[in-house]
């Protein structure tokens, strides 16, 4: 596939978000309470989640040519990511500066998704591929 701008842009993009959530997730566990609320008590797990993202992101966004796969990998944790703060959201006994982080990390990782969707459909009218089979 051809490397498309917009989809480089929302990887490094991804990369950022889940660096900064993962290292939140990580070394603020202790010191900030929404964190465990955030991560229904399992932060270390949930930062290496994260960490296991970037790191996918990196490596596409690193990549000479784009792997329609791996972007879709990552379009699908995104997905997953997402109702995973909606579930919190809508079920768990969240704090309001917790609701108010999950609201913010929805938006963004909707928009990272939703840029990278777009990025891969562009791209693939260009080589004329069909992203659905």
């Amino acid at each position: 596939m051809e490397k498309s701008k917009l989809v480089q842009k929302a990887l490094w993009a991804n990369v950022v978000f889940a660096e900064i959530g993962a290292a939140a997730f990580l070394f603020l566990r202790g010191k900030l309470a929404f964190i465990n609320e955030l991560a229904s008590g399992q932060p270390v797990l949930f930062g290496l989640e994260l960490l296991m993202l970037a790191g996918l992101a990196t490596y596409a966004a690193l990549r000479p040519a784009m792997s329609r796969h791996l972007i879709r990998v990552i379009v699908g944790l995104n997905i997953l990511l997402f109702g995973y703060f909606l579930e919190t959201l809508l079920l768990g006994n969240v704090s309001a500066v917790a609701m108010e982080v999950l609201l913010i990390d929805m938006a963004v990782v909707a928009a990272l998704t939703i840029a990278q969707v777009v990025g891969m459909r562009d791209g693939a009218q260009k080589k004329n591929e069909v992203l659905v089979s």
